[in-house]
């Protein structure tokens, strides 16, 4: 290989004026009589000059984000289930199975979508932080590895190759201004593949001797792209083989830089999600959240690289809880900054600690107990190295407890009279006296009790469904009446809604309305299939459509708004089926805020908050039908059996205590 010379820039006359001056210093008192000093031995034929030391390499590191990678197709381990073709190239790198998509049931928890992934990717937080909730090229809301490099040494100079552009154009837009070169695959030209494109700009880049990038993120896409094709097949394989082929000139690069140039890089491979068996992703299951991290210098990696954490029992599935002790995506971020020589401190708010180093605490996470809207119970839990002897926890800057290295829980007792009124979003941080920081974010309301009997009075509309359909009419499809089953509360039925039986309809026009909030008591009853509409004024074929929907899909529910060009949605939100669950879908558009709340008895009360952003009605020409979309026909081949009591409707958004005031209510909302 050889490496090209080109024209420096200020960059490299900076580090070639900082490399002379090195050099003269190291050389000084060459001249000096040696035979005064009688430590030294006698150099042969009077040469008294002393080498010029050699200087440290310059550390540097390259992430190379693979979309849609399976770790089980580049293991070690033979899968019967699937046709491993050969890859030489990942073989040299160290694997580590990962997961994406946080932590199952805690507020970390985000879509297996490649949005939040290379955002957790590339700012080592989940969406509770970084706020990207699906691909729709929202900004993060919280410093990236380019800004915070540029922090920490204003003259780094750093690159983004990125295949799929809405990284560079959207999730990391904001970052863009600190990145020195930047790669879009939307700037390929046409006799080039798009992975093809990026791979040899990379490489470009790479072979130019006089590069000054110091960190380096690229990203390949086409095995995702054949992974929605097809799934575990043939397509997907070969582009597996292509890939590997890119990763095999990348890493001859930089091994010939390393060799030449007295560098010294950090490679690490991430995947953002894996695929389901037929292609897709975005859900929940163990293939979709499964990661890969591959790196090319495992002897500095800590003992949570090669070992994973006792599985956190965070959810029913032993597997899923399994996956969740392997590092997170998260990690990368840290990773990188401490291998550059800026490890995490207090404040940088990283879910996961550095892979390289001494390891500390790791896989924190936090939970909140709140029965009474003016106190809060913040739950701590993590795991322990076994290298640290003090551990530290700090809510914000604020050190709050000092704990032995044996304990692994701590509970942060919250009153409104501590913090006052208001939502409070906290970072809360254990430190230890080896290894990286590592931090969990919680977000707490506290206000004054609320009174049921004031609130209901605001009311615009109050349906219980016990044995009546209140101003909803029923539409026949097998039965010509609707069903009603026991409800929540005992003498109380409610409305059961199968949509081979029919759904409910009401003419309601929404043109003016700014703001709207819509509660209601809900039984998923067994699986469902697809995305139905629970209750929707909308055409669900497309999210910008006019109107506004909560839809349920698996075991996870969320909010759309649309108006015919701009969308918002609300995270994808877990919640317990099988049981009852008390539900508020809140918008405010001259506020441009858009908030589902979710309450059931293994998550708590939950939220997604997000902005409504250009969407300036919730109104459509469609009816508001519970059990189907506005146009009557989405649910239709769908499977969804659910139970409704208690719709209760404001014309105002609602705050979060007004929500758990009516979530924590023990009977019939027409009692009180």
């Amino acid at each position: 290989m050889t490496l090209k010379a080109g024209k420096p820039n200020r960059r490299n006359v900076y580090l070639a004026a900082l490399t002379t001056a090195l050099i003269s210093l190291g050389g000084c008192g060459g001249d000096s009589d040696s035979s005064s000093d009688t430590s030294k031995p006698a150099i042969p034929d009077g040469d008294l000059t002393t080498p010029d030391p050699t200087p440290e390499p310059v550390t540097k590191a390259l992430v190379i984000g693979i979309d849609g990678l399976m770790y089980d197709y580049i293991d070690q381990v033979d899968n019967p289930e699937l046709n491993e073709p050969a890859t030489p190239n990942f073989g040299r790198l160290t694997l580590s199975k990962a997961f994406a998509g946080g932590l199952l049931n805690t507020a970390t928890h985000q879509a297996s979508y490649s949005g939040p992934s290379w955002s957790s990717i590339l700012t080592g937080t989940w969406t509770d932080r970084h706020g990207v909730t699906s691909n729709n090229s929202a900004a993060v809301a919280v410093d990236g590895i380019f800004s915070r490099l540029d922090q920490q040494d204003p003259t780094i100079q750093t690159g983004s190759f990125a295949a799929w552009t809405p990284i560079n154009s959207g999730h990391m837009l904001k970052e863009m201004a600190y990145v020195s070169r930047r790669v879009d695959g939307a700037s390929r030209p046409a006799d080039e593949s798009l992975d093809e494109f990026i791979a040899n700009q990379l490489v470009n880049e790479l072979e130019y001797e006089a590069s000054p990038l110091r960190f380096i993120f690229t990203q390949l896409d086409e095995v995702d792209g054949a992974g929605h094709g097809c799934g575990w097949c043939a397509t997907y394989e070969n582009k597996l083989v292509e890939t590997d082929a890119h990763l095999g000139r990348i890493l001859d690069a930089i091994d010939h830089r390393e060799r030449t140039l007295n560098e010294e890089w950090l490679v690490m491979v991430v995947s953002d999600h894996g695929h389901r068996p037929a292609g897709g992703h975005g859900g929940d299951t163990v293939v979709e959240r499964t990661s890969v991290i591959g790196v090319n210098k495992p002897a500095l990696f800590n003992e949570f690289f090669s070992t994973p954490a006792e599985p956190l029992p965070l959810s029913e599935d032993p597997e899923q809880n399994t996956l969740m002790g392997y590092p997170g995506i998260t990690a990368v971020v840290p990773t990188v900054m401490t291998y550059l020589g800026y490890p995490p401190q207090l404040g940088d708010n990283f879910d996961s600690p550095s892979l390289v180093g001494d390891l500390g605490a790791y896989k924190l996470y936090s939970t909140v107990e709140q029965s009474q809207p003016d106190q809060a119970n913040i739950n701590l839990t993590w795991q322990n190295s076994g290298n640290a002897s003090l551990r530290t926890i700090y809510r914000d800057d604020t050190l709050i407890a000092e704990l032995s290295p044996m304990d692994t829980t701590y509970q942060d007792v919250l009153t409104k009279d501590m913090l006052g009124e208001g939502t409070h979003n906290l970072d809360y941080t254990v430190v230890s006296d080896v290894g990286s920081p590592v931090s969990s974010h919680a977000r707490v309301s506290l206000a004054e009790p609320v009174s049921i009997t004031d609130l209901l009075a605001e009311r615009e509309s109050l349906i219980s469904f016990d044995n009546t359909t209140g101003a909803f009419s029923w539409v026949q499809a097998a039965a010509s009446s609707p069903s009603f089953v026991a409800g929540p509360f005992n003498g109380a039925n409610a409305v059961n809604l199968q949509r081979s039986n029919g759904y409910l309809s009401q003419a309601k026009d929404f043109t003016g309305v700014s703001q709207y909030s819509i509660g209601f008591r809900l039984r998923v009853n067994g699986n469902i299939s697809g995305d139905p509409n629970v209750i929707s004024n909308k055409n669900w074929a497309s999210g910008y459509n006019k109107g506004f929907l909560v839809t349920v899909s698996g075991s996870k529910m969320k909010l759309n708004v649309g108006d015919g060009s701009s969308r918002a949605d609300t995270s994808w939100t877990t919640f317990a089926k099988d049981e009852w669950v008390f539900v508020v879908a809140s918008i405010d558009l001259n506020a441009k805020r858009v908030a589902l709340y979710i309450q059931d008895s293994v998550n708590g009360l939950q939220s997604s908050v997000v902005s409504s952003g250009n969407v300036n009605s919730m109104a459509s020409p469609l009816p508001l039908n519970i059990g189907e979309g506005g146009d009557g026909s989405y649910n239709t081949n769908k499977t969804l059996n659910f139970d409704m009591a208690d719709l209760v409707t404001f014309n105002r958004a609602l705050t979060e205590a007004e929500v758990r005031a009516l979530a924590n209510t023990t009977a019939p909302l027409g009692s009180l």
